[in-house]
């Protein structure tokens, strides 16, 4: 469906517009609608619907005016023009400005329905169009891409490494993929690993290879955050932690941080050579796989009987299941049924069979209950927020990154800090506002932003929420009690 918008001074008029013709049945639903040009004007720049329909004469801004200022602000719709008789001229001038089509008033149903029939030609026709550009854009981007990281001779550097010149560049190439093929869960959006918006490829670039993603990171801010990440993961896995589910799903390898695009295929290469090497790469919880494989060995040497060592295993089971479920009473965990878990064991033919099921189940349970110690998590999430205060950070993002239920997540962090997550994130920003504040040289609105709010009245709201003054006054009081010192 596409999107109209209709403005006209009369709200009779503008009724009559929307029952004039059968809106939907030719493609299109009213997006809104607007009593005068101020209003027009704020819903094309803000929503840039498909068409709009207008009168040519509104109060405080007039129709060619509105259509000039739309133009100059991103508006790239289409416009109808109502026009009375008297008001000819203008329209004449509408068409000047580029507007194909004009009605006059009273507005016949024909000409309308003839008018929205053109237009949907049109769009559809632009449509396609963009649809080709840009499957066509992708196509050559990914082709500069694998020039760039194969690099033969005399080839020029493609026009977005070339162009992207804000701030002193550094770049990383990462090899990205499924730990195993064919996982029930799917792969993390790279994007949302990091936790940052890629319109435009501002921060990274994205080459799909039959069996990985090849990402080259652009610029110090997006590799500070992947370093950021990896180094978490794997301080993580020294503590015997559970990984974080985000990157226990993934296989990662990256090569050397280069600083001229002519090296990127040096990064590339480290990576594409250590990705060659996954077949040799350890799984991770070593200690896990380390027991299942010793109570195999010791089962398949014990003396007894097939049956006797199902039930064992059956009990064994049942018993973690029923312990994990009284630790972890907080936590949503998908076990299979009793029932089923006992037809299934009793089922097997082969020992390895079942210790392969208790391993899978035994992986289920660690990442839904993150880690073996809730201390240690919540100090990893406090030293996170520490380091990435300044983003958008949620309670559901983090939970989804360290492998908690996001309510369990937010009672044990409650409990281990005094505060719930919104308000240590909150005291976190103030500290640092409190810091930026007495240096002196950043305006409010820019400090909102360094320390993750959104807007300077937000800061205001917070900053007198927990310190009882606005950022002035504290700001006032640091600069005197300096003074006085002085």
């Amino acid at each position: 469906m596409y999107r109209v918008l209709i403005a006209d001074d009369e709200a009779i008029i503008r009724n009559g517009l929307k029952r004039i013709v059968k809106w939907e049945e030719l493609g299109f639903t009213i997006a809104g609608e607007a009593k005068n040009g101020e209003v027009a004007l704020a819903f094309l720049c803000k929503e840039n619907p498909d068409i709009v329909l207008m009168d040519i004469r509104m109060p405080q801004i007039s129709g060619l005016e509105l259509i000039g200022k739309a133009r100059a602000n991103g508006f790239s719709g289409k416009v109808i023009i109502i026009s009375g008789y008297s008001d000819f001229h203008y329209a004449q001038q509408a068409i000047e400005l580029g507007v194909k089509f004009y009605l006059t008033k009273p507005v016949n149903k024909n000409e309308l329905e003839q008018i929205l029939h053109s237009l949907h030609d049109e769009l559809e026709e632009e449509a396609k169009k963009k649809n080709i550009e840009k499957q066509y854009s992708k196509h050559i981007r990914e082709m500069a891409l694998r020039s760039l990281f194969q690099r033969p001779a005399g080839v020029p550097f493609p026009d977005f490494i070339e162009k992207d010149t804000s701030a002193p560049q550094i770049y990383q190439v990462i090899f990205y993929s499924e730990y195993q093929p064919k996982q029930p869960n799917p792969l993390y959006p790279f994007e949302k690993l990091l936790q940052v918006n890629n319109n435009g490829n501002r921060y990274f670039e994205h080459l799909a290879l039959d069996n990985a993603q090849v990402i080259l990171l652009k610029g110090k801010a997006v590799l500070q955050k992947f370093s950021d990440i990896a180094q978490l993961h794997t301080d993580r896995a020294g503590k015997n932690h559970a990984p974080l589910p985000a990157l226990s799903l993934a296989y990662i390898t990256y090569g050397r941080q280069v600083r001229f695009p002519g090296d990127i295929h040096l990064s590339y290469e480290d990576a594409a050579y250590l990705f060659s090497r996954r077949f040799f790469c350890a799984k991770n919880r070593q200690g896990l796989k380390d027991f299942l494989e010793n109570l195999q060995a010791d089962l398949s040497a014990a003396i007894c009987n097939a049956s006797d060592v199902r039930y064992f295993l059956t009990d064994l089971y049942l018993k973690i299941k029923e312990t994990v479920c009284r630790i972890y009473s907080d936590v949503e965990i998908p076990f299979p049924a009793n029932s089923w878990v006992m037809d299934y064991i009793q089922s097997k033919s082969y020992l390895f069979e079942v210790t392969q099921f208790m391993g899978e189940q035994f992986e289920m349970i660690m990442r839904c209950t993150g880690s073996y110690s809730r201390e240690s998590i919540v100090e990893d999430i406090i030293n996170y927020i520490d380091h990435n205060y300044m983003e958008n950070l949620r309670l559901e993002f983090i939970a989804l990154l360290f492998g908690y239920n996001s309510s369990y997540l937010g009672k044990i962090f409650k409990q281990k800090t005094g505060h719930s997550f919104n308000t240590y994130l909150d005291m976190v920003r103030i500290e640092n506002a409190k810091r930026l504040l007495a240096q002196g040289n950043l305006k409010v609105y820019e400090i909102a932003k360094k320390v993750g709010y959104t807007s300077a009245d937000y800061l205001h709201i917070k900053f007198r929420k927990y310190m009882g003054e606005t950022p002035a006054e504290y700001r006032r009081k640091v600069r005197d009690n300096h003074e006085t010192k002085t």
